[in-house]
């Protein structure tokens, strides 16, 4: 299945601890719109022993299907960050679906680094 589409990720965070070391946690969702390509083969492979020659061959069909999709998410990870200068995010974040409504089925988890600066003004 290839698809292509807009999607908006919709997350509340919490960042939890005092310092320079914090636990950030979230979750959210991810409501899109998806133009899918699919394609369903059925059927299998027969043939006569006798003389090799195929009987049968498996039936593929093809279709474009555009319909909203949802996925679930879970976020969580190390935060280092000082009030102004190098900050860092190490994380997991676990994408959940249903393949009758999400192009994931069951459970994705994504390793996530995140470099930055922090400026203060």
């Amino acid at each position: 299945m290839e698809f292509k589409g807009i999607c908006i990720p919709l997350e509340v965070n919490a960042i939890l601890g005092s310092g320079k070391s914090k636990f950030e946690v979230g979750v959210g969702i991810v409501p899109s719109l998806l133009k899918r390509n699919e394609w369903k083969v059925s059927g299998e492979w027969m043939w006569d022993e006798e003389t090799g020659e195929v009987i049968s061959s498996p039936e593929s069909s093809f279709r474009q299907v555009t319909r909203p999709n949802i996925l679930g998410l879970i976020n969580m990870g190390y935060r280092y960050q000082r009030s102004t200068g190098f900050f860092m995010r190490i994380g997991l974040t676990a994408f959940i679906g249903a393949w009758d409504c999400s192009p994931i089925d069951g459970v994705i988890l994504l390793p996530n680094l995140s470099l930055g600066y922090t400026i203060r003004y």
